[in-house]
């Protein structure tokens, strides 16, 4: 029974993401959500700091923990926006 609310719980949460959201993967990884697939079972993600690392990947929602933070969205950006800077791109 706790396994199934468990479940539950985690479907509801993956309902709140939207479109173009910023979510933590279990991963690490921060991705920006360009499609969300099914009823949130999946979706299209973009991920990376600059152009030596974006990727577009397809993933489940069990990857995603959870919805970034603004400290978190801000925090990449710097992160990108000096990377940017470095490979001569900004």
């Amino acid at each position: 029974m706790k396994n199934i609310l468990k479940r539950n719980l985690r479907v509801d949460k993956m309902r709140d993401i939207k479109l173009y959201d910023t979510v933590i993967l279990k991963d690490g990884r921060l991705a920006a959500v360009v499609e969300i697939l099914g009823n949130h079972e999946s979706f299209i993600i973009d991920t990376g700091s600059s152009p030596e690392d974006w990727e577009t990947d397809l993933i489940t929602a069990d990857q995603v923990l959870r919805i970034a933070t603004n400290k978190e969205i801000e925090k990449n950006h710097l992160k990108s926006m000096k990377l940017l800077k470095e490979q001569g791109y900004a």
